[in-house]
C-alpha cells in the first residue's frame, strides 16, 4: 500500500509505509510489494477474470511448501466466496498434494553441483506445478466451482537484494 508522499529530505520522497525512499522523479519507477499487486490479482490468459484469492507460499529466506501458506484475498473481494475457496482446498487434501509435487519438481543447483540455486528453483518451480499439479487439483476443485494456477509474483526491492519472487496460488471461478 503506498502511503501519503511526505518530505522525507531534500529531492526524496516517501514511498512505501516501511519507510523506504527513492528519488521523487522516479518514485513510480519501483516496483514494490504494495504497487505490484495487480499483477497477481488479474488472469491475463483467458478472459480477464479476477481471483478469489491466493496462498502465498513462504518464499523468504528459502523456498518453504511445509510452512502453512499465507492467504491473500483477490480482486473479486468476496471474503465469503475466499472462505469457500480455501474450505474446498482443505476438504481435497491440496496442500499434501502441492507439497509432494514440490518435493518432485528438479532442482538445479550452482557451485559445481554443492549448493542448491533457490532463485532459479522458485522460477522453474511455477511451470513445473502448472504441468504436473494443476490439473490434478483442478479436477478436484471443479465440483467446488473453483480452479487454480501456479503464478510467479515477483518485484523489484528499493533496497537489498534486487528482486523478490514469490510462489503463489491463485483461485478463480471455475469456467464451464
Amino acid at each position: 500500500m503506498v502511503v501519503e508522499q511526505q518530505p522525507f529530505r531534500e529531492g526524496f520522497a516517501q514511498v512505501t509505509d516501511s519507510g523506504h525512499a527513492v528519488h521523487k522523479d522516479k518514485r513510480w519507477l519501483a516496483s514494490t510489494r504494495e504497487n505490484s499487486q495487480d499483477k497477481w490479482k488479474v488472469d491475463k490468459r483467458g478472459e480477464g477474470r479476477g481471483t478469489v484469492g491466493a496462498l502465498e507460499v513462504q518464499s523468504e529466506p528459502a523456498l518453504d511448501f511445509h510452512e502453512p501458506p499465507a492467504p491473500l484475498i483477490g480482486s473479486e473481494s468476496d471474503p465469503d466466496k475466499w472462505q469457500r475457496a480455501q474450505d474446498a482446498w482443505a476438504k481435497e487434501g491440496l496442500r499434501k498434494q502441492l507439497i509432494e509435487a514440490a518435493k518432485n519438481c528438479p532442482v538445479e543447483t550452482c557451485c559445481c553441483g554443492l549448493i542448491p540455486d533457490e532463485e532459479k528453483r522458485v522460477k522453474d518451480m511455477v511451470p513445473y506445478l502448472n504441468r504436473h499439479f494443476v490439473p490434478v487439483a483442478n479436477e478436484a476443485l471443479k465440483k467446488h466451482g473453483f480452479e487454480i494456477d501456479a503464478f510467479l509474483w515477483w518485484w523489484h526491492n528499493l533496497q537489498g537484494k534486487s528482486e523478490t519472487t514469490i510462489v503463489l496460488i491463485r483461485f478463480f471461478e471455475a469456467t464451464s
